[in-house]
């Protein structure tokens, strides 16, 4: 009878005992729960400000970008009406022809009056 009954009495130290484990794991596992809900929170609400973060930057950057292509437009469109107003701009351009074909250039000229020039020439020569 006596070793039923501490058979009986260890029975029940260890229920005691297997209670009060499952009662400090509930308490453990619900602590490291509760913290680690609060740091997924906090991360939820760090990247949720990231990304607003994120899309107000890209935002002001493509509205940034769209004010200077627009305003670039502008002036270069009130230079071209500037030229406009001033009419065509005529370009120096170099000619680097011998000095020779200078002298030819009255041939080609339909417009000049052979007749008169050498007329003027004789009358030169004749001075």
């Amino acid at each position: 009878m006596e070793l039923n009954h501490f058979k009986h009495e260890n029975n029940l130290h260890q229920k005691k005992l297997n209670l009060k484990n499952h009662d400090l794991n509930s308490r453990i596992i619900s602590e490291l729960m509760s913290g680690l809900k609060s740091d997924i929170e906090y991360f939820r609400w760090s990247l949720t400000r990231s990304g607003i973060l994120a899309v107000l930057t890209m935002a002001t950057a493509i509205i940034i970008g769209w004010t200077a292509t627009r305003n670039l437009k502008f002036e270069q469109a009130a230079a071209e009406a500037e030229l406009d107003k001033q009419g065509p701009v005529l370009k120096v351009v170099n000619d680097n022809s011998d000095e020779e074909s200078h002298d030819y250039e009255a041939d080609w000229d339909e417009n000049v009056n052979v007749q008169v020039l050498s007329q003027l020439i004789n009358k030169d020569v004749e001075k």
